[in-house]
């Protein structure tokens, strides 16, 4: 029960990060008065002009990959150790991306 809450709440993180990211980004793009086409540039201005973006990108970044590895046929394609070492990445992404 508590893996199967684990996942879910891996699951849910991710999907609320997708979902803070476009969101965000897309409220940065009408207030600076471009289209809903336009928010991979605004995303890209944002991260290169505000402080601390660089970081939360990276750690989105990783926090995907883990995402992606975490998937149930990729991740039995993998070594357990690797993947418990991939695995304790989150934190590395928590802490990049907590403090933006």
């Amino acid at each position: 029960r508590v893996a199967r809450w684990h996942a879910m709440s891996g699951r849910y993180t991710v999907s609320l990060v997708i979902a803070h990211v476009f969101l965000i980004m897309w409220g940065y793009a009408l207030q600076a008065g471009k289209t809903l086409g336009d928010i991979v540039q605004q995303t890209i201005t944002s991260v290169g002009q505000l402080p601390d973006m660089g970081k939360a990108a990276i750690g989105t970044g990783l926090l995907f990959v883990i995402a992606f590895l975490s998937i149930g046929p990729v991740r039995r394609r993998l070594p357990y150790d690797s993947w418990y070492h991939v695995h304790l990445l989150t934190y590395a992404a928590m802490y990049l991306t907590f403090w933006h």
